[in-house]
């Protein structure tokens, strides 16, 4: 007989993105710094790169890019970057060149400045808040 015999497709493992780290961690972890639960960090942190925070850190976090705090994380200083998403607990400061998202988890204690800004229903925010163009200083 001849011809050829269909093979029986293998099931391909899918990667579901993971909503909260595709947007600053694209398709892998290139470019970003992970601070992962568990850890705790007293210092001041700059990076240029994107920064996913899941665990704490005690001190001021500059970012030149885009911060995304997890669910579980803290941080008791000043964050300063482009872009952010809070789901954890900030005790400080908060200055955002853009868009700001207080995602349903997110606790605020303190001031907040950014272009724009976004709070879910469930998250809790409590100190002034100056919104618009040239709020944050770059």
């Amino acid at each position: 007989m001849t011809g050829s015999q269909a093979k029986a497709s293998q099931p391909r493992e899918t990667r579901s993105a993971d909503p909260t780290l595709s947007p600053i961690l694209g398709d892998g972890m290139s470019g970003a710094t992970l601070i992962a639960e568990g850890t705790e960090l007293e210092c001041k942190l700059k990076a240029r790169e994107n920064i996913r925070l899941d665990g704490r850190l005690l001190g001021d976090l500059q970012c030149e890019g885009r911060v995304v705090m997890g669910p579980k994380s803290f941080l008791r200083g000043t964050l300063h970057a482009r872009e952010a998403v809070v789901m954890g607990r900030v005790e400080g400061k908060i200055q955002v060149e853009e868009a700001l998202h207080l995602r349903e988890t997110a606790s605020v204690q303190g001031p907040i400045a950014a272009r724009y800004l976004t709070v879910d229903e469930g998250a809790e925010f409590v100190g002034e808040c100056s919104i618009g163009e040239g709020q944050a200083p770059a």
